[in-house]
């Protein structure tokens, strides 16, 4: 179950006066067995089931999800937007009257988006459901230099 090819890609680009900066992390390979009430629906009686493990084998759902109560390998790759920023700094030409340097204008997101085989419970980087899920956020900003 551990990663077997772990690696990030970064890319900046600038063109008159915008700035766009990405940032992916990933995982190439690894295998994963999911288990648990959380995988397969049921621990006890006291379990409420996932929407995703009601889809079992019947006459009548031939391509059910769940053919029966086995073991699987499920691929644990991934890739994920881990950062992405675009920003517009100001022509100097307008900020020389005020005497400011430099203003740059900014929006920056994190944990945008991930590509994965798993379930939507299961975080890819830990494959844990007792864990908290990683947060998206969106920030919006402002540089100013005098």
């Amino acid at each position: 179950s551990e990663p077997r090819y772990c690696y990030g890609i970064k890319a900046d680009a600038q063109w008159k006066g915008f700035d766009l900066s990405m940032f992916f992390q990933g995982v190439g390979k690894r295998d994963v067995v999911l288990g648990g009430n959380q995988f397969w629906g049921f621990g006890n009686e006291w379990h409420v089931p996932f929407p995703h493990t009601l889809d079992s084998w019947t006459e009548d759902n031939r391509g059910a999800y769940f053919p029966r109560t086995t073991r699987r390998l499920y691929s644990g790759d991934y890739v994920r937007l881990k950062n992405l920023t675009l920003g517009y700094t100001l022509p100097k030409s307008l900020l020389e009257k005020w005497k400011i340097d430099n203003i740059r204008v900014y929006i920056s997101g994190q944990n945008l988006l991930t590509f994965d085989h798993l379930f939507d419970i299961y975080d890819p980087e830990t494959v844990n459901v007792s864990t908290y899920p990683l947060q998206k956020s969106i920030s919006l900003g402002l540089n100013i230099t005098l």
